[in-house]
């Protein structure tokens, strides 16, 4: 008896993305593995970012196959939008995208009052 064992590249990451931080100058969000790894585990996730209101994504690399990322580069008050791939052996899945994660916001202690 023989089995025929069929690899493909993982379906898309799940979602919702929860967003676990949002700093002034750092987010941090996570996600769900993808529903079918295509037989072969995930070894990377791909993580790309549009600032809101621009039409250019960034390529911001590859990171561990732990479904979180934090973003340390991001503008105090900004809004930005990640997409996020899965990889293993067999290649690089489509897309998550996230919704709009805004970058926390200075804020300046108050005048004293007397």
């Amino acid at each position: 008896q023989s089995r025929l064992i069929v690899l493909d590249k993982p379906t898309p990451p799940q979602g919702p993305v929860e967003i676990t931080e949002s700093a002034v100058t750092s987010v941090e969000f996570k996600w769900k593995p993808p529903k079918d790894s295509g037989g072969c585990p995930v070894t990377n996730y791909i993580i790309e970012r549009q600032q809101v209101g621009r039409n250019k994504w960034s390529n911001l690399g590859e990171i561990s196959c732990i479904p979180s990322y934090k973003d340390t580069d991001v503008d105090p008050g900004r809004r930005y939008c990640y997409r996020i791939r899965a990889k293993n052996a067999e290649g690089i899945s489509d897309y998550l995208q996230t919704g709009d994660i805004p970058a926390g916001v200075l804020r300046y202690p108050g005048s004293p009052t007397a």
